[in-house]
């Protein structure tokens, strides 16, 4: 989407200069195109043997101590063409939905409609808060970080935003808040056909939009980010890396930020008052466990990616070769009216330090493929817009969480 420089010529001409002027290369130099690629003598040996970004960073980043070192021992992830599970997952206070809004129970019933065999026989699981902190004591007995970050969470909504994230992680399949409707069978999903943009399916995350204002007052009705990603419906196979830095990074504010006899949460040098009645709460919530969390490590994973792939390999360019965007040729760029926003400091594009930024999903109308493993939807998808072929989920806004 953005231009980019021509990195194996700036390379050579780096190098020679520095040979002409008898200095020797420093131990890392930077340089971008479109992001920054590290270049010393010690590169080949350095970087030789992984296979990914995600066995690079178990090896290289994550201390043995680290929750995500755990995770990644007892929650293998690599990517495959094996199908994604088929599993639904909802939540509610219990089992038993009758007492619900009829409403509600109708829209529940649309996916539940996909548990018959000519629709794919999908295991359908509606998990209640009974059950909750069983599930989480049981599937990370050797991760007890995990559990006892759970166990701290002071609210049902934020034990709910994690709960979702850990049934993905875990058990892999989709999630779906009770307000919202299966519009398009799932085996109609891309991320469960055969092929992706002519390419075999090896998609292990899909990521949809929540809201994508193109307005100066873009942060009413309480969203947090520009472009905020979505998670009342989520999609993944188990054990993704990206469900796995979300877990570590909620569970480090339980564990480290936050206090329990205040209620006052710290992160990134603000503080979130989480009692009832403070004017703070509702953004402690967001920056917990909710969409801006969520949103910031989606675009923090992707950037992840994107840049250690071209450190690994300074052969590669990730923009032409790992990220198929059928939006290009639309020139969606020129349709945006505010480039620049009041207040808007989250996941901006920049050349070296953020490559992916919101910038290249705003005004999206086509899936963008990334690195063969993350299927980045448009708005439609899972947002709260109807019809066409990429219209799979939508969201009514019936606040059941509220409940």
């Amino acid at each position: 989407m953005f231009p980019a420089f021509n990195k194996k010529r700036t390379c050579m001409v780096l190098i020679v200069l520095l040979v002409l002027l008898n200095i020797s290369i420093p131990s890392v130099v930077y340089f971008h195109e479109p992001t920054k690629l590290r270049v010393n003598k010690a590169y080949k040996d350095y970087y030789t043997g992984y296979q990914d970004v995600d066995e690079y960073k178990i090896h290289n980043v994550y201390a043995p101590n680290d929750i995500r070192s755990k995770l990644a021992k007892h929650f293998p992830y690599k990517k495959s063409t094996e199908k994604s599970p088929r599993y639904i997952w909802q939540m509610w206070k219990t089992t038993d939905i009758t007492t619900l809004d009829e409403n509600l129970q109708k829209l529940i019933e649309t996916w539940r409609t996909q548990t018959v065999e000519e629709k794919g026989s999908f295991r359908y699981e509606m998990i209640g808060d009974e059950t909750l902190s069983e599930l989480v004591n049981e599937t990370f007995a050797e991760v007890p970080e995990v559990a006892e970050a759970f166990h701290i969470l002071p609210k049902i909504i934020l034990k709910s935003d994690f709960m979702r994230y850990i049934l993905m992680f875990a058990f892999g399949g989709i999630y779906s808040d009770i307000d919202t409707s299966l519009d398009k069978d799932i085996l109609g999903w891309l991320p469960y056909e055969e092929t992706v943009f002519d390419k075999e399916n090896q998609v292990g995350l899909s990521i949809g939009i929540e809201s994508d204002r193109d307005e100066m007052d873009w942060a009413r009705n309480g969203m947090a980010r520009r472009v905020q990603l979505c998670q009342w419906t989520l999609q993944a196979k188990p054990n993704h890396p990206f469900y796995r830095e979300l877990i570590y990074r909620i569970s480090d504010l339980a564990l480290n930020h936050f206090d329990p006899e205040t209620m006052i949460l710290t992160k990134g040098g603000k503080k979130y008052d989480l009692n009832s009645g403070s004017e703070t709460k509702f953004a402690g919530v967001m920056e917990w466990t909710g969409p801006a969390m969520f949103t910031d490590t989606v675009f923090e994973y992707l950037n992840e990616v994107y840049k250690t792939s071209e450190e690994l390999n300074p052969e590669l360019n990730f923009a032409n070769e790992k990220i198929i965007d059928p939006n290009l040729p639309l020139n969606l760029l020129s349709k945006v009216k505010y480039m620049e926003l009041p207040g808007s400091v989250h996941n901006e594009y920049d050349p070296i330090e953020r490559p992916f930024g919101w910038q290249n999903l705003t005004k999206q109308e086509h899936p963008i493929l990334f690195d063969d493993d993350v299927l980045l939807l448009p708005h439609l998808s899972f947002g709260n817009r109807q019809g066409g072929d990429l219209d799979y989920a939508m969201h009514h806004f019936k606040g059941s969480w509220k409940g």
